[in-house]
């Protein structure tokens, strides 16, 4: 029984040795991938600062006009003709048939009068212009578009655009 126990002793402390010694070389070897770093686990800039710079902050050209930093040119401009552009395609798209199943789903499912999505995408077109929102294709767009639909729907707004009127 004592032989049992000091053999279990001596494993431990082996393996215990085996572990250090691969912990002692994996932080090395991190070390020497990683130079600049103190071993500290703070970050030198927060997170928030490096990769979330928000939209709609402008961004500042760095160079100088008339010794003061002027405002790189802005994209905002062009965007409206860009919304306005990938609409009118969206609605050639419509045209052409080429999204025809879905807009029947949502005539059925919505309950709406045929023709009521041309206006209420009118409206929509706007509310992409406000809130100044550029989809990078129309099958994007489409589907923007049936979420804001579907929370019209829930707020009660389509009440207007219905086949059946509903209490």
């Amino acid at each position: 029984m004592n032989e049992q126990l000091s053999e279990f002793e001596n494993i431990s402390k082996t393996n215990s040795k085996n572990a250090k010694d691969g912990w002692v070389k994996r932080r090395k070897n991190r070390d020497l991938k990683r130079p600049q770093s103190d071993g500290n686990a703070t970050a030198s800039k927060p997170q928030s600062e490096t990769h979330a710079i928000r939209e709609d902050k402008s961004r500042i050209d760095k160079s100088k006009v008339d010794g003061e930093y002027t405002p790189a040119p802005s994209k905002i401009d062009l965007t409206p003709e860009k919304i306005n552009k990938l609409m009118d395609n969206f609605i050639s798209e419509v045209k052409n048939g080429e999204h025809n199943q879905a807009i029947e789903t949502w005539y059925m499912s919505l309950k709406v009068k045929k023709g009521s999505l041309q206006t209420l995408l009118e409206e929509f077109r706007g509310q992409l212009i406000t809130d100044n929102k550029l989809h990078k294709n129309t099958l994007e767009l489409r589907k923007h578009y049936k979420n804001w639909l579907n929370t019209l729907d829930k707020a009660g707004k389509l009440n207007q655009y219905r086949t059946v009127k509903t209490i």
